[in-house]
């Protein structure tokens, strides 16, 4: 899968439906924080949230009161939206099911830097993975409101990776799109993208030794 290379690699991981099951969770809460929409809105906002995957929730709640209900994205509202969708969701996300086989995969590659990169706000992110134990197997854990691309361009830049020994696991095209401007490979977990690269249902189809 990954040529060898005498420098050092590295793997990358979405978190959201690539290390837990968690994208319909989000998905009701996006439909939940508008108590008051009404079922075409609805509609729209699952239809809007799929298509986005990997989009921070920053930018989708922007995007809902300014094009779907018309209310001003202050500071305020930001705030208040932002808060009621962290709470429908954290306990939720630190409870759910592990992707089949994440874990045995991780633990197999354990002499491999790990990171995770999510869309996910750093606190947030950092206090799921805490309350999952899962922090002792990954050298760092990035959120937003940060890019992805940022994130690993970085990495790779300050810890001298080479990209070609590098593997980003992700299931939307902004872990695709930040892959692809690093000159990263992707691999596809557990996702509905149709693009012409590396894909799986979950980590049992994947070999266990390490890959690097």
């Amino acid at each position: 899968m990954i040529k060898k290379k005498e420098n050092r690699g590295a793997l990358f991981f979405d978190f959201d439906g690539v290390i837990v099951d968690s994208v319909n969770i989000k998905a009701k809460a996006f439909t939940d924080l508008w108590s008051f929409a009404n079922k075409e809105e609805k509609t729209y906002i699952e239809k809007y949230h799929n298509l986005h995957g990997g989009v921070s929730r920053t930018v989708k709640i922007k995007h809902f009161l300014t094009e779907l209900f018309f209310i001003p994205p202050t500071e305020n509202n930001m705030k208040k939206y932002e808060t009621k969708f962290s709470k429908l969701v954290k306990n939720s996300v630190i409870n759910c099911d592990y992707i089949p086989g994440v874990i045995d995969f991780i633990e197999a590659n354990e002499s491999l830097p790990k990171y995770v990169i999510s869309g996910t706000p750093q606190d947030e992110l950092t206090e799921i993975l805490e309350k999952r134990d899962l922090t002792k197997y990954f050298n760092g854990i990035l959120g937003t409101p940060i890019k992805k691309e940022a994130h690993l361009s970085g990495l790779i830049s300050k810890y001298k990776y080479n990209p070609e020994n590098c593997l980003f696991f992700g299931d939307a095209m902004t872990d695709y799109n930040a892959a692809k401007a690093c000159n990263v490979q992707c691999v596809l977990i557990n996702s509905t993208l149709d693009l012409d690269i590396l894909k799986f249902n979950d980590f049992t189809e994947l070999t266990t030794p390490p890959l690097i």
